[in-house]
């Protein structure tokens, strides 16, 4: 799998128990059979099953295993076009579930995203990495007015993370719009009412930033889209079982988590699974946009991330030249991924092979999913970090924010 292993614990019953994210064995050797549903496999008769093998009694057996159909893997069918946030979004009911702390989500953000001032990084283990990002970049870990956000991340269900948008041509319709996309999100009670201000329960909203994938591939008890989940442990969630038409799950940073159901990012997280609603909303981001360009990039060949977008969130282009703008050379997503798995799919843009090379200083072009355009033309000056920052973690101000 491209998308690093996250640590989904889903238990609503036991929050602390753990499963890792990725694909189930076959079990014993003389159950093997090529054409056995593996990874994305669930117990058909039991409706909180998470892994065909644990539920089916320990050995796995065929007939009462259940496969997603292969239509949940693909993009478009759910959830249609992206574009500018409009006044008129509204609240869709769902439920969370939570996946830990990581800086490796699929859509390539590294430390910006989980990094907050917000959040007591010691305890989390987050010091020796976040401590000095936040202190090199403090309009990066620094919440926006009025809300939470940095450290809120989410991984909504595969087949809204590889959203596409028709009218950007080509052969695939995987443009992973949703990395950076931002929603607000409530948690209401079992019965999808809200809780009043001051009452037991009442946590205030929070903001969440898209920045990873829950596949339907590796977790198909919760990630799979309406009408194809398994959330028979939520059956008294009114709106969480099944994932009502036109919702989608939300799989969330422990941070996320903790403040839903406390208020504090700082907090034990006592259930695994909360009832929620949720809309999109225009990204309040403080500061520009920045690029997170990769550790050892040269002319000829280079990886970059673009974070920190307000409004729409998505990026659906980012162009570069090397000769101040005169031509422009459209970068690729990272193509290192299984077609057959396009929820899994890593979301930094690379160099085209067969392009360049491209010698500071270089330009950029980046365009959002509203079809907002800005042009920095000194992006790159070089591709040698400052000796005070590390350069795993090189993120450069492009020096201009969307607004739309």
């Amino acid at each position: 799998m491209l998308v690093p292993e996250r640590i989904l614990r889903a238990m609503r019953g036991n929050p602390d128990t753990r499963y890792a994210g990725g694909i189930t064995d076959r079990g014993n050797a003389d159950e093997h059979n090529d054409n056995f549903p593996a990874g994305d496999a669930y117990t058909g008769s039991v409706s909180d099953a998470e892994r065909c093998d644990v539920f089916c009694g320990g050995r796995r057996v065929r007939a009462a295993c259940v496969a997603p159909p292969s239509e949940v893997g693909k993009s478009g069918d759910i959830y249609g076009l992206v574009g500018p946030v409009s006044a008129s979004e509204t609240f869709h009911y769902s439920r969370s579930t939570h996946f830990g702390l990581t800086n490796g989500g699929a859509c390539g953000f590294g430390l910006y995203a989980l990094c907050t001032k917000s959040a007591n990084l010691t305890a989390a283990t987050l010091d020796t990495t976040c401590g000095p990002f936040c202190a090199a970049y403090p309009q990066l870990c620094a919440d926006p007015t009025n809300t939470t956000l940095r450290g809120n991340l989410a991984a909504p269900n595969g087949n809204y993370y590889s959203q596409f948008k028709a009218n950007l041509g080509g052969s695939s319709l995987d443009n992973y719009l949703s990395c950076g996309e931002c929603f607000q999100v409530i948690r209401t009670k079992p019965d999808g009412t809200d809780y009043a201000v001051g009452e037991d329960g009442y946590t205030p909203p929070i903001t969440l930033e898209i920045a990873d994938s829950c596949p339907c591939t590796s977790n198909s008890k919760w990630c799979c889209g309406p009408g194809y989940d398994h959330c028979g442990e939520v059956s008294d969630f009114k709106y969480g079982c099944p994932l009502p038409a036109g919702s989608m799950h939300l799989d969330l940073s422990d941070f996320a988590m903790a403040r839903l159901q406390s208020g504090s990012p700082d907090a034990s997280i006592g259930e695994g699974v909360v009832p929620t609603r949720y809309k999109r909303v225009a990204c309040p981001k403080p500061g520009n946009v920045y690029m997170w360009l990769r550790a050892g990039g040269k002319p000829s060949y280079f990886a970059l991330s673009i974070v920190n977008t307000a409004g729409a969130g998505g990026v659906v282009g980012v162009d570069i030249s090397p000769d101040g703008g005169t031509t422009w050379v459209a970068m690729t997503h990272d193509p290192n991924y299984s077609e057959s798995r396009p929820q899994e799919r890593y979301g930094a843009w690379v160099v085209p092979s067969g392009t360049g090379p491209f010698n500071p200083p270089v330009a950029m072009r980046v365009t959002s999913s509203a079809g907002e355009q800005w042009i920095n033309t000194y992006a790159i000056t070089t591709f040698s970090s400052p000796s005070n920052i590390d350069p795993s973690w090189w993120y450069i101000d492009l020096g201009f924010q969307f607004t739309q």
